[in-house]
């Protein structure tokens, strides 16, 4: 597992938190949904007894991921992009039978990714799994905890993230990165960025990650 670094003065970890960016408009796709609708590629999903995750064939709530880079120091190698969910009524998962605590299961698919000028775009939906009685204790019911994009170069994964839209519709975040953490990147690293661009090491030797989830209109 890569470690995870952000650059900022005192080498701390910290994650960036959304505001608002640079909107890009696009239209939806019939193709981009029956691919969401049909995602098979699973990154991770683990928690009491390994549920049997069905994904949603018609979903409803889809949003639209657009993911730009503002002053990129050279080219980078992939962008790859993800939508993470948990279960969120956790009295339907079991206690562990020494621990006693519940693992809670949650899921992570990996979304197709296309590039249209500058942009990278993905699809994802808030509904994109179903529902189940994994453990003879009731309905799971599944929720999207994040979205967002992995920028790899070399070693060094540059991540952002977004949560699911506060107002149902849009969410944003725009972390800023550390052009010396690009160039250091003989190591294997995982960078998240930091908000506030004044807290790298180097302020005015810097590029950003701006990341907008908005939901697909017909």
């Amino acid at each position: 597992m890569n470690p995870i670094r952000s650059f900022s003065r005192s080498h701390r970890r910290q994650n960036p938190e959304g505001r608002a960016v640079r909107r890009t408009a696009i239209q939806p796709s019939r193709a981009g949904l029956t691919l969401l609708a049909g995602l098979l590629a699973v990154s991770c999903s683990h928690g009491s007894g390994e549920p049997n995750v069905q994904i949603n064939p018609q979903p409803k709530q889809i949003f639209h991921l657009l993911a730009s880079i503002k002053n990129a120091p050279g080219p980078f190698d992939s962008v790859e992009a993800t939508a993470s969910y948990e279960v969120e009524n956790w009295p339907c998962v079991p206690l562990a039978p020494v621990s006693g605590v519940r693992n809670v299961p949650h899921h992570t698919l990996s979304l197709p990714v296309t590039k249209v000028g500058d942009v990278y775009q993905a699809t994802f939906a808030t509904d994109a799994l179903i529902d189940g009685d994994y453990y003879g204790r009731g309905i799971c019911h599944w929720h999207l905890t994040s979205a967002g994009v992995s920028i790899r170069h070399k070693n060094r994964k540059f991540d952002a993230s977004v949560a699911p839209p506060s107002d149902g519709r849009e969410t944003s975040t725009a972390p800023y990165f550390s052009i010396e953490s690009y160039e250091d990147s003989a190591e294997s690293l995982i960078d998240t960025g930091l908000r506030d661009r004044s807290e790298l090491t180097q302020p005015d030797k810097a590029f950003q990650i701006q990341l907008n989830a908005r939901e697909a209109t017909p």
